[in-house]
Formats: C-alpha cells, structure tokens, sequence
C-alpha cells in the first residue's frame, strides 16, 4: 500500500488589544500541564460529539432543475431524513472545468456521507457540461457563479433547511468559483480541492497547453467569440470569449483575503495542472479566517485519485471534507 503523508496546517488568527490581527501556527504540546476544568470541559465535548456521531441519517436523493438566467440548470439534492420541523445546514458542491456533478462518484460519495451525519447539499451541472443542455461555449464564471447562487436560493426556501448554516465544496475550477461565491455569501466553512484560485488566468496557462497556447486560443476567442480546444485527456471544449474575459478579471485570492470562516485545502503532490505553488498560495492568503487547514495527499495528481480510483486517496480526500464540514456546520 503506498504512503501518504499528510500536511496538516492550522492557522489561527488572534486579535491583540490594540486591533492588529496575528497569525499563529499552532502546534501539539506534549506532556502539558491541564487544569481540572478544562479538563471536564473537554470531556463534555467528546461526550457531545460521540452522541452527535451516534445519530445517522437516512436520505432522500432528488433530480431536479433549479432556474439561473433565463435557463434550467440540472441539480443533484440530497436532504437527511429528520423529524417534524428539523432543520439542516447544507453543503453547496461545485465542479470542475469540464466535468460534471457526480465528479465520478466523489461527489456522490460526499453527499451521501454528509447527509448520514444531518448536513444537507446541492451540487449542479454547469454549462455545457453533464445533463445540461446550454453550449459549453456559455461556460464561465459569470455564468457559474449566477448558477451556485441560484442554488443556494433554491435550497434556502425549503422548509427543512437551515439558510443560515451554509457550507460550500469546490473542485479545480469548482474551487475558484467557491471562493469568488464566498463574496456574496457567508459561508459557515469552505472546502478547496485542488483549487484553481490564483488570480488572473495564472491556474489555467498550464491547462491549456502553456502561454503561447493560450495567447493564441485567447486571441481566436477574441476574433470569433469562440475557439475549440482538444484538452489532454481527449476532451473537445468550446471556450467562449467570456471564459478568459471572466478570468483575467477575477481575483480568487482577494476574495479569500476577506473570507472569515474556517476552510480546508486538499492537493495532490504532483498535480502539474493545478501545481501545489497555487493552493499554498490560497493557504498563505486566507489571513481572516477563523481556521486554515491544509492536507497535501503525497503522491496524488490533479485528479487526486478520483479517476484512477485510488480508494486510498479517495477516502482521505472525502473523509476528510465530510468530517471538516459536520464539524464546522452542525
């Protein structure tokens, strides 16, 4: 069985009496001294937690559409099982570029996994991609950004949701968007996988075949509103001048600059799309967050096990993101 190591980084942000905000890398203190009382109130959390873990959900799985800019966005709702009148937190997912709601079964898995500890989530095929039946030559942020809210207000009006208890998930392309949505919503916690957020068109050069692939497909986009490209993986892709407009514009990690809540970054080692200089760099950005977690999964690429079906990988990545959200939601 192959090693994985994992990274583990938790940043604390303190705030000093005269305002000023400082960073802390905190780490275990072997053999300290603890004082009878924090001692019984550690007990009571555990005791808490193990009830809360004891309690699993069933589920229901819904199909449905959700209504973003004029078009009928394709939607996966997983809600728990609870009883008359209760209410529950839920998880936004969003995909990669390219690549659909189920994210070969990963997503499935994490909503599946959410929903037996009472979290409930929503994930959407993006333009051009899965069941939706748009042109992937609409596949931008500015769409897919308007797509994740709209789902977020769709979930918000059910009568078993709590519209206050936000989480949102995001995959590469999926993650960039969670932290540019992150701006016109509160999160309670942000997962980030392999997570394109470096500003500009920075994450997606390697993509795309280097820079002069992309000042050439940029270029045609430009001259005829769209240009076709043949991603490594065989995959024909429309990419529409909006595409690189949205992404020169963006900057994902202002937006992380400013964000509150707790987040989670997870990479692959040798990810040479989404190349591990790019998540460490969200990490280092993430100064008002309540907490920063990062796992680097040694020996995983972009997918990070995902697609080669590496349950090794696959149950660190999804184990993790389940347990960080129920911790941070519930």
């Amino acid at each position: 069985m192959k090693k994985i190591i994992i990274a583990l980084l938790s940043l604390m942000v303190v705030v000093s009496g005269c305002g000023s905000n400082e960073v802390k890398t905190e780490a275990p203190v072997e053999n300290a001294p603890v004082q009878e009382e924090q001692v019984e109130s550690s007990e009571s959390t555990e005791e808490a937690t193990e009830a809360q873990e004891e309690i699993t959900y069933e589920f229901e799985v819904e199909t449905s559409e959700v209504e973003s800019r004029g078009v009928k966005v394709p939607v996966t709702i997983v809600i728990p099982k609870g009883e008359e009148g209760e209410k529950f937190p839920f998880v936004v997912m969003a995909h990669g570029h390219g690549g659909m709601r189920d994210v070969f079964g990963a997503y499935t898995r994490v909503s599946e996994g959410l929903a037996k500890k009472g979290l409930a989530s929503i994930r959407m095929d993006f333009s051009g991609c899965g069941e939706s039946k748009e042109s992937f030559k609409e596949n931008n942020l500015t769409n897919m950004i308007a797509d994740v809210t709209a789902s977020i207000e769709h979930m918000k009006s059910l009568e078993n949701i709590d519209g206050e208890k936000i989480g949102m998930l995001g995959y590469s392309m999926g993650g960039r968007i969670a932290m540019l949505s992150s701006e016109n919503h509160e999160f309670g916690a942000m997962t980030l996988w392999a997570p394109a957020g470096t500003d500009g068109s920075d994450p997606m050069i390697a993509f795309l075949d280097g820079q002069e692939s992309y000042d050439k497909l940029k270029c045609d986009a430009e001259k005829n509103g769209s240009v076709m490209f043949t991603t490594r993986f065989g995959q024909e892709q429309e990419l529409g001048n909006q595409f690189f407009i949205d992404m020169e514009a963006t900057k994902p990690l202002e937006a992380i600059a400013e964000y509150e809540g707790p987040v989670l970054v997870i990479n692959g080692s040798i990810d040479d799309i989404v190349e591990p200089r790019i998540p460490t760099t969200i990490v280092e950005s993430a100064t008002k967050s309540s907490k920063v977690e990062k796992i680097e999964i040694e020996g995983a690429s972009h997918g990070l096990g995902i697609y080669s079906q590496n349950s090794e990988y696959t149950d660190l990545l999804e184990g993790e993101t389940v347990n960080f959200m129920v911790e941070n939601l519930k």
